[in-house]
This record gives structure tokens, C-alpha cells and sequence, in this order.
């Protein structure tokens, strides 16, 4: 059964709140832009509050932080663009060290377990031809929402596209981050968005 966007996006955060999820991450989450050049600070603290509440040793804030390969591949791919033409030299190793320093996890894509979901969604020829529209959409959300619908993951995307019109937990990154404040300030954690005095 779908229900709207804000129906699902409510039940992601009681989600949160409870703990015990998996956060799956959109590309356009995990990337942001300033001044035209890419950047990552709004995920890194993100993935930085995440670990501190799952370390806390009174009460541990279970939550884990997981980038599906689909989306993996587009942030690989927005570094090399990123970085053509200039000094830096792309490194995947980095990116990938880099992820794993925070806790988070490169997830495979599982074709079969997948395309069951789609197919679970949309089961005739019709009905699918409906939901991809008059015009081509981007395959790669369609990997994406059907990998964290399967896996029962709180999808963290700004995409409203009918690709992710399905998938039952999903959220903003915004509403995420005002969720992980709140958490780190009730449970005593020390919270990445609060600057630390000298």
C-alpha cells in the first residue's frame, strides 16, 4: 500500500527515534555543492553524530549508515568529473577509506532480490510503462528505491521522483540532521553541528 510522502516521511523518523535502522543514502544526500565545487560536510557530520550515538556507553543509539553501490558509483563519478582538468588526482581508495573511518558501509546491489521488489510494485507491462512515464527516468533511482524498500532502509533522499513514490521509509537530510540534533542533546552526546569552545 503507498501512502504520501509525509506519511512515509513521519514513520522513518519514529523510526529514527526508536533506533535500530539502517539510513541509506541518495547521491544528492551525500553530495552537496557551494560555490560550484562539491562538497561533503553535511554527510560527514551526519555520519559523524550516527557513530558517536552507537558508541555511547550508557545508552547506545543503534543506527548504521549504508550507501547503496548503484549510488557509490555516482559519487565516484562526480569526483572524477569534479576533478577533471585540475591538479587533484582522483583516488577511489580514499573515498572508500574515508567511508569506512565513519562507519559506513558500501552495500552490492542485488539484481534478484531487487527486480523482485519492482516486480512486487509493478507486476504487469502496464502498469510499469505508467510508472517510468512518457519520458525516460533515470534507471539508477529505480536501483536505489527498490535495494532500500527490499532491505527495509530509511532512505535519505531529496529526489521526489515516481521512482521513489514506493518506497515506505525515506526522509530528508535536513529533517534527518534535526532528528540526530535532537537525539545527540537528550542522550548527552556530543553533537557535530555545535562548535567546541577552546
Amino acid at each position: 500500500m503507498t501512502t504520501n510522502r509525509e506519511e512515509r516521511v513521519e514513520r522513518a523518523a519514529d523510526a529514527i527515534l526508536a533506533g535500530g535502522v539502517t539510513l541509506a543514502f541518495d547521491t544528492n544526500c551525500i553530495i552537496g555543492k557551494k560555490t560550484g565545487a562539491l562538497t561533503f560536510g553535511a554527510f560527514a557530520k551526519i555520519a559523524n553524530a550516527v557513530d558517536t550515538l552507537r558508541s555511547l556507553e550508557r545508552t547506545p543509539h543503534k543506527l548504521d549508515i549504508v550507501v547503496p553501490s548503484p549510488v557509490h558509483f555516482e559519487v565516484l563519478h562526480d569526483l572524477r568529473v569534479e576533478l577533471h582538468g585540475k591538479d587533484a588526482a582522483f583516488n577511489p581508495k580514499l573515498v572508500t577509506s574515508s567511508l569506512k573511518s565513519k562507519g559506513v558501509r558500501v552495500v552490492p546491489f542485488d539484481p534478484v532480490t531487487t527486480s523482485e521488489k519492482l516486480y512486487e510494485w509493478y507486476p504487469t507491462d502496464e502498469e510499469w510503462r505508467a510508472a517510468k512515464g512518457s519520458y525516460p527516468r533515470a534507471t539508477i533511482d529505480w536501483l536505489i528505491a527498490t535495494q532500500a524498500a527490499h532491505s527495509d532502509w530509511v532512505l535519505v533522499t531529496s529526489d521526489t521522483g515516481p521512482e521513489y513514490r514506493k518506497v515506505p521509509l525515506l526522509i530528508g537530510r535536513d529533517r534527518l540532521r534535526d532528528i540526530l540534533k535532537k537525539l545527540c542533546n537528550e542522550l548527552g552526546a556530543e553533537n557535530p553541528w555545535v562548535s567546541r569552545k577552546s
